[in-house]
């Protein structure tokens, strides 16, 4: 593919040994060819680094960096300081995407001259079963365009046109600079690194194309145990509504965050048990002190019991 520029696709793996094939599969016959195809082993215990050298040896396109076992933060921020694509995108093994991913975002940021491109993309369960894409944000019918202002309001809305995730999206490279994902989140730690990027942004393109399958799985941190890494998630908030003071209104800031402390909340009386609870206690009591606006009384409500359940653990 002449004159087309390279692009770096970032693929942290960690014992993905039944999926890393399929993977770099479907990238490899990507119809925007010009790819640069970082891999980093993350610490593996299964034969994902082998499988990943049997078929770097038949495509000079595949990378593999192996590393001890740091996270998918860690991975993908080695995957950042060994790109040398003019383009970044991100892409996790066991997800899916037809042949035009890269192709479609690409032309897409090119169209508007945008600094970010975003795709939409489908909720998928491991049996096969695509998901409603109403239930998980608001679909656009329309290539969509986006100031600096308008973006990041929309990617911290509980229910917007696109959300924080970063594999459905392409970065300009020098645009994010120094800009790394943090190691000590592990949750919405992808929301953090994106909102950061639209800071060094102009304009945001938003295609209403599909081309991009995230795969439900029950092992996944956000469907497990509560835990930690789950509730780190509010810790990557706390930096995001930081981040955002001068740029979007204090009061939707605060009406985002009183949203998911609640949803964290019902999460953890679900998932754990009373003494396992109070681990988080303090930490809740403060947050709804911290944030108590709200859109409605149906949510008002939904804190007042959050808040009597919490004293009461």
């Amino acid at each position: 593919m002449k004159n087309m520029p390279l692009i770096s696709v970032i693929v942290p793996a960690y014992n993905v040994s039944s999926s890393i094939a399929m993977t770099l599969d479907l990238l490899q016959r990507q119809t925007y060819d010009n790819l640069e195809i970082i891999c980093i082993n993350d610490g593996s215990t299964d034969s994902t680094p082998d499988i990943i050298n049997v078929l770097k040896q038949n495509d000079s396109r595949i990378v593999l960096i192996n590393k001890e076992n740091g996270g998918v933060s860690s991975a993908r921020n080695i995957g950042l300081n060994n790109a040398h694509g003019e383009y970044v995108c991100f892409f996790d093994p066991g997800d899916e995407a037809d042949s035009d991913f890269v192709m479609y975002l690409y032309k897409l940021l090119l169209s508007e001259k945008a600094d970010l491109a975003i795709c939409s993309y489908n909720f998928k369960m491991e049996n096969g079963q695509i998901l409603d894409r109403n239930r998980f944000y608001e679909i656009v019918d329309k290539n969509t365009i986006f100031n600096q202002e308008e973006a990041l309001t929309e990617i911290i809305k509980v229910y917007g046109k696109f959300c924080g995730h970063v594999w459905d999206k392409l970065f300009i490279r020098s645009k994010i600079g120094a800009i790394r994902f943090d190691e000590n989140i592990h949750n919405c730690e992808d929301t953090l690194f994106d909102v950061q990027y639209i800071k060094n942004c102009q304009k945001v393109i938003l295609g209403p194309e599909v081309h991009y399958d995230y795969i439900q799985s029950n092992t996944s941190v956000t469907h497990g145990k509560y835990s930690y890494k789950f509730h780190s998630g509010l810790c990557a908030w706390r930096r995001i509504i930081a981040e955002l003071d001068s740029y979007v209104e204090r009061e939707l800031l605060n009406k985002n965050m009183s949203v998911l402390v609640t949803t964290y909340s019902r999460m953890a009386w679900k998932s754990l048990n009373r003494e396992e609870q109070r681990k988080y206690k303090r930490d809740f009591i403060k947050l709804m002190n911290q944030y108590h606006s709200f859109s409605s009384i149906k949510q008002l409500i939904k804190r007042i019991i959050c808040k009597v359940y919490w004293l009461a653990v």
